[in-house]
């Protein structure tokens, strides 16, 4: 729930709202004046308050709604947040409750034997206003004048708004004491009991006890339980159900794991198929809007997108359950709606998520020449390769680099995100890797960065190639490559590097393994080299693409095949000292504010001559 407060804070508001004693104190806490608080109470201008208008249910009939007006309906926010925020619901109550949704509630039934499901009558009309009144008065001990405008302000002809943003929270709380009772009456049977608004379940790993369950209805038991609250159970829609049927709570299925029924995908399916083969949109639409029983002013898009969202919200257990979904929402993403609706790529595709938040296009200007690569986050380091940085076969990178930018691309669009100028790269060329530094702070708590390997990986396995080619940087957008491929255990080979040492002459100092990957799909791509080696099962990175050779040439290995060094291996190896290419203007900026603050120290007349050269050069 968002905080409707705009200046307080989640402890200043839990505070203010038990310690208000009187109302123009409620007045002040809820940001109106003591006469617009009371125009607001008056029971007889409740019409004037609320928009009243019927939505079809589900199994037939209409449920009427009654909908706050503007001003109003924040003043109910403001309540609803207070009273969320001061009240925490017992473990049984998966409804209107932070961090808690339809399926942790099925959730708690999963390998039952027997559930019994049972709603309330006419739910918020039969909340009635003194019994809301009591919920500020007795459960949240405020004072009876304050008490007793809270809840008219939360009423609509003596009974919960049903409609009003406070009326779901405030219902929990009005139902805490039928919870206890039945959360007790779990205990001593020894099944599970939960709620979801209205809806109530027990199940059982055996029998379903005669408390709870007798002579083919609910028990006498339970029915004077609620009705000792003021409530009445509507028996059509009270059932037992078994392993043999559906076992469905709060109309999610728990034979095996929480999931929506058959039949429910089938339909959503159908309306994609639909929207996604039509050549007319609008005889498409009139014909949803036709066969679902929907209003003409009802918007396709957005019913079909949050059927798709109750699936994932079902069966999302960050994992494999939760695929299904996703499917769906890229499917839908592939629709050209009219009111352009798209899930959001974080959840639609979270690993092309994470490489766009953990992988960047490097882009390298010397002298008129551009160089492209790629670099990726991982163990707090920006790591790429060396040889994206120079032309030719030099050692050590030149000075003429005027500049080197580190590029973050927005992952919905593609488009340019962030520029990031790399001030300092540290580099050992004849491993052909480098760490790259910034000018200014990359949040890497906040970047979905990739988190290092623990062994060696062998041939065989299948791997994700991630970086951005050259040829798919267009200017102000840029799209990700991503291919499978599979690393060629056979040609893993040893080669030598060197490493200069001042006044002396070239050394071996070691040997380095590089590991070969095929180029079925594509391999690495000029402006791939530095970006991330990924583990197909895990999307862990393992390792560095270096080079990509893309020659068919079947009679030779050494074609047709991209390299890359494994990150675990070079993580864990003793390395020889970095080369340092640092920006020659952070370098002179540095030199110059040291040259400015001795100046100023011993002639201070020469100040103003720098400060414009400063301007000048810079």
């Amino acid at each position: 729930m968002d905080n409707p407060f705009s200046e307080l804070d989640t402890n200043e508001i839990s505070a203010s709202f038990r310690h208000i004693s009187n109302v123009s104190e409620l007045a002040s806490f809820l940001g109106v004046t003591r006469q617009k608080l009371f125009y607001y109470c008056a029971e007889h201008l409740n019409k004037k308050h609320y928009e009243l208008f019927d939505i079809p249910k589900k199994n037939g009939g209409t449920r009427t709604i009654e909908e706050p007006t503007k001003g109003l309906k924040l003043i109910q926010k403001k309540i609803a947040f207070a009273v969320s925020i001061n009240y925490h619901p017992a473990a049984c109550v998966s409804a209107f409750t932070e961090g808690r949704s339809i399926r942790y509630g099925a959730e708690r039934h999963k390998g039952a034997r027997k559930v019994v499901c049972f709603d309330l009558e006419n739910f918020f009309p039969s909340c009635p206003q003194y019994k809301v009144f009591g919920v500020f008065y007795k459960f949240f001990k405020l004072p009876k004048e304050v008490s007793d405008c809270l809840a008219r302000l939360c009423c609509y002809k003596k009974h919960l708004a049903q409609g009003g943003p406070s009326s779901p929270i405030l219902s929990n709380v009005m139902l805490n004491s039928m919870d206890k009772k039945f959360l007790s009456l779990a205990k001593k049977t020894k099944t599970v009991y939960t709620r979801y608004a209205d809806d109530m379940s027990f199940s059982s790993k055996g029998d379903m006890p005669s408390l709870i369950w007798q002579n083919n209805n609910i028990s006498s038991y339970i029915t004077s339980i609620v009705q000792e609250s003021g409530f009445h159970i509507k028996q059509e829609k009270t059932r037992i159900l078994g392993r043999s049927c559906r076992m469905q709570v709060t109309g999610v299925v728990i034979n095996k794991f929480p999931n929506v029924p058959r039949t429910y995908y089938r339909r959503v399916r159908a309306m994609l198929h639909n929207f996604k083969t039509t050549k007319d949109y609008e005889e498409t639409k009139k014909n949803f809007l036709k066969y679902y029983g929907k209003s003409d002013d009802c918007n396709p898009a957005k019913v079909i997108q949050g059927m798709i969202s109750y699936i994932f919200q079902v069966r999302n257990d960050g994992g494999t359950h939760s695929t299904l979904a996703r499917n769906m929402m890229q499917e839908f993403n592939t629709i050209q709606w009219p009111g352009n609706e798209k899930f959001k790529v974080e959840m639609a595709m979270p690993h092309s998520y994470k490489l766009h938040k953990a992988v960047f296009a490097v882009e390298t200007k010397i002298g008129e020449d551009f160089f492209y690569g790629t670099a990726f986050l991982c163990n707090n380091k920006i790591i790429s390769c060396s040889h994206i940085f120079k032309k030719g076969h030099e050692k050590k990178l030149s000075d003429e680099i005027e500049y080197v930018h580190l590029i973050e691309h927005n992952v919905e669009d593609n488009s340019i995100y962030k520029k990031y100028n790399v001030t300092r790269i540290e580099y050992w060329p004849d491993f052909d890797v480098a760490y790259l530094h910034t000018d200014s702070c990359i949040n890497k708590a906040k970047q979905k960065q990739f988190s290092t390997p623990n062994f060696l990986h062998q041939g065989g396995n299948k791997v994700f190639v991630v970086g951005f080619p050259a040829s798919l940087q267009t200017g102000s957008s840029s799209r990700m490559y991503e291919e499978k491929e599979t690393i060629q255990e056979d040609h893993r080979v040893e080669l030598q590097y060197n490493e200069f040492a001042v006044g002396q002459k070239q050394t071996i100092i070691d040997k380095r393994r590089m590991t070969f990957i095929s180029n079925q799909n594509g391999g690495i791509n000029p402006g791939n080299s530095g970006g991330p080696i990924l583990d197909i099962s895990e999307k862990k990175v393992i390792g560095i693409a270096l080079k990509g050779d893309n020659v068919k040439d079947s009679k030779s290995l050494s074609n047709n095949r991209s390299e890359f060094f494994d990150l675990y291996e070079w993580l864990n190896m003793d390395k020889p000292k970095a080369f340092t290419w640092e920006k020659i203007v952070g370098k002179l900026k540095f030199e110059f504010k040291h040259l400015y603050l001795f100046v100023y120290i011993h002639n201070s007349k020469n100040c103003d001559l720098l400060g414009r050269l400063h301007n000048k050069l810079f």
